[in-house]
């Protein structure tokens, strides 16, 4: 509807005929979702229990006096034009009910009222016919009363029941003495505030205002991981329930100056606490959440009752482990820059964002937090005790909500869930690790995210048993002394195999030795870097234990790596030295490190003693660096010990029962930590480790054929390249040997 027509409208309203007004954005999304869905989706009830003398004709009065001072709660809605638009109509017909059940002598928690309650906040309303708007009231005995008040969302927000009670206390009052109301003249209406908004959010001035969020929200997740069913709320219609937990003193005392400590507002103190605890659960250091404002960023619309209400999205930056209270003032940070550019409607975000059609998740978030900082308005009247009748909604519009409610020595904290999203127990774990959590920056704000236990005691005691019991593997001695008493035992038992090629143990034993010789010779001693950038082969596991036995730690270069990731880990790590190949030499960074090249050079190291190397290792003296893939920034190395390694087969001794007639796979890349449990689980227990060449490793179909062939019976695999192989294993008739298959990644 152009600016003409509702100016038109305007004056029509002056001559005595109904205002037409266009809907504000948030109640044209409303509009859409109430066509769409069940009847009854965005009803909010407000039920009380009132005991004392009521004058029932003056709370009758007031409400109908409400009805007509804001107009909002007198519109109902259609369309002109194929636009939605509201109509604010001159007079309203207030649904207005009163039963006389006294003679029952029912109180509000009876199974009749109670079915009451659940009738007045599903049963929908013909927005298209009546005002958005219903009251119930029954007389339960002399001087007790149960008032059900019901409203549509398309016209409320948390705010208004603030201006309704306050207004209902004032009118109750002035009625029941029998003199006239004295509220103030209210200077603008809704509609007035939806006009507004479209004329000011139109063109130039709406794209300023995406741009900010465009780039405030630019390759931010589109979902954020959480261990749900797998279902999503979506919609409001959604089952959901809510679990109600009271933050006693002195915590939240605690909480509050901590709050003034960092120069925050509490609300900001408990949003960061929730975005971390996010963030643990779900693993993710960049995510977002929903935040609620009032949206009457205008004094005149403090006095209205109406839909004004925006979402926000909160972007979280966790990245890098980041102190509690570092946390804390980018949340700051990023809070504020949000609230200065609230006036963007939320609908308008989601319209403006690419978003699959197929996602079926709130956009842009499905995890809100609200803070309730609005005025309450306890709902008073004169001589009359009100109380309100507890009430659960059993809708939830997003996956996981959390308001925060501040009372004067407590915080009130309700968790609203979705239950086809989450069960009750993992809802259950998640308020005991946030009340923890509360408890542990208090504590230690200074510590980082990772530092907190978010487990609780009972947890622990669980996890741990009842006795609370720890196994300890002791272990005295160092990978490449614990392979030398096994290839002592099994001398000629066949220890590697590489396509046509095997090493027994002894030979694997003195061909290492004469390598750990060689190195040493160039410089390698305790833990010393040795870099290893080797082809699958049987020379690849030499290296490894020559790199062990000389005293020094090796550093996986894999050959198939990207050029410019093996510069940067040569660069980082500076290793003394690394081994390679004769054919690989041409596509290795010139980093200006010493090299060996084992395949040309092995004339000279096999001129080196075959007997062992002493050197000063220990169990705790490095074994192995390995980088991360860099996904999230920068690679960056792990360290490992030969304590680390040995005692995973401690460890694992008793339950696996490893031993030489296991026939083990070195599928995976020598640079994923996954290959030290092929090798060495072989290689510790006197087993054959068959090594995979590079094209047999890619293809699933000659992959099943060597397993067959070699007899393999310990398998490691992730479950991606194990899918692969049971289709395979399902088209073939050969054999395997498997008694074990082990799952990492």
């Amino acid at each position: 509807m152009s600016a003409n027509a509702i100016d038109v409208q305007r004056r029509v309203v002056e001559q005595g005929v109904e205002r037409i007004a266009p809907l504000s954005f948030a109640q044209s999304r409303l509009w859409f979702l109430e066509n769409a869905a069940l009847g009854g989706t965005f009803n909010l009830l407000y039920p009380f229990r009132l005991h004392g003398p009521l004058n029932v004709a003056a709370l009758e009065s007031s409400f109908r006096e409400l009805v007509r001072r804001q107009a909002s709660l007198r519109t109902r809605f259609g369309e002109s034009d194929g636009e939605p638009v509201q109509i604010a109509m001159l007079e309203a017909h207030l649904a207005w009910t009163f039963r006389d059940l006294a003679e029952l002598k029912l109180d509000v928690d009876s199974l009749l009222v109670q079915e009451m309650v659940r009738d007045e906040a599903t049963r929908p309303f013909d927005l298209r016919a009546a005002a958005p708007v219903r009251v119930a009231l029954l007389k339960l005995g002399a001087n007790t009363h149960a008032l059900l008040f019901a409203v549509h969302h398309i016209v409320w927000d948390g705010w208004s029941w603030a201006v309704t009670g306050r207004e209902l206390c004032e009118l109750y009052a002035a009625f029941s003495a029998a003199t006239q109301p004295s509220l103030p003249q209210l200077s603008i209406q809704y509609a007035d505030y939806a006009q507004a908004q479209r004329e000011r959010l139109a063109g130039p001035t709406l794209e300023q205002r995406l741009d900010y969020w465009r780039q405030q929200l630019a390759g931010a997740p589109a979902t954020l991981t959480l261990p749900t069913t797998g279902r999503s709320a979506f919609l409001p219609s959604a089952p959901g329930r809510t679990r109600i937990v009271e933050v006693p003193e002195p915590l939240s005392g605690a909480l509050r100056q901590l709050a003034r400590r960092e120069n925050v507002t509490l609300y900001v103190l408990l949003l960061s606490v929730f975005q971390a605890l996010l963030s643990r659960w779900s693993g993710q250091d960049d995510i977002v959440v929903g935040t609620p404002v009032a949206g009457r960023t205008d004094s005149e619309t403090l006095a209205l009752v109406g839909f004004f209400v925006n979402l926000l999205a909160i972007r979280g930056n966790l990245r890098g482990d980041p102190p509690f209270d570092q946390l804390v003032r980018r949340v700051r940070d990023t809070v504020h820059g949000a609230l200065a550019h609230q006036d963007l409607p939320f609908e308008k975000l989601v319209q403006a964002l690419p978003r699959s059609i197929d996602a079926p998740t709130h956009p842009i978030f499905q995890v809100l937090f609200g803070f309730r900082n609005y005025p309450r308005g306890a709902f008073t009247l004169s001589g009359i005790a009100a109380s309100e009748i507890p009430y659960a909604d059993t809708r939830s519009e997003f996956d996981l909500s959390l308001t925060v409610a501040p009372a004067q020595n407590t915080l009130r904290l309700e968790f609203q869930y979705s239950t086809a999203a989450f069960d009750e127990a993992t809802i259950q774990r998640f308020i005991e690790h946030y009340c923890q959590m509360l408890e542990q920056v208090v504590a230690r704000p200074q510590a980082r995210l990772s530092q907190f236990e978010i487990q609780t005691p009972d947890e622990r005691h669980t996890l741990l048993g009842e006795d609370d019991q720890r196994c300890r593997f002791e272990v005295s001695q160092t990978l490449h002394e614990l392979f030398a008493a096994q290839a002592a035992e099994t001398p000629d038992a066949v220890a590697l195999v590489h396509e046509n090629q095997q090493l027994t143990y002894r030979e694997l034993d003195e061909r290492s030795n004469q390598l750990a010789h060689y190195l040493v010779a160039l410089g390698v001693g305790p833990e010393a870097l040795v870099g290893l950038c080797l082809t699958r082969s049987l020379d690849l596991v030499v290296a490894i234990l020559a790199t062990l036995k000389a005293g020094g730690a090796y550093l996986p270069l894999d050959p198939e790596n990207p050029p410019g990731r093996l510069r940067f880990l040569l660069e980082d790590a500076a290793p003394r030295v690394f081994v390679t190949q004769q054919h690989l030499l041409e596509q290795l960074p010139q980093a200006g490190i010493p090299r060996i090249c084992i395949d040309a050079e092995w004339p000279q190291i096999a001129k080196r003693p075959r007997e062992s190397v002493r050197c000063n290792t220990h169990p705790d003296s490095l074994a192995y660096v390995i980088y991360t893939s860099g996904s999230t920034g920068q690679p960056k190395g792990a360290t490992i010990t030969h304590r680390c390694v040995a005692r995973l087969f401690a460890a694992t001794a008793e339950p696996f029962d490893f031993g030489v007639s296991d026939v083990w796979t070195l599928f995976h890349s020598y640079a994923f930590d996954f290959s030290v449990w092929e090798m060495w689980g072989a290689l510790l227990h006197g087993g054959r480790l068959i090594v995979v060449p590079s094209s047999i490793a890619r293809s699933p179909e000659q992959f099943h054929e060597l397993l067959s062939r070699q007899g393999v019976t310990v398998l490691n695999q992730t479950p991606g390249a194990f899918r692969q192989l049971c289709r395979v294993d399902r088209r073939t008739p050969r054999p395997l040997s498997l008694r074990d298959v082990i799952f990492g990644g």
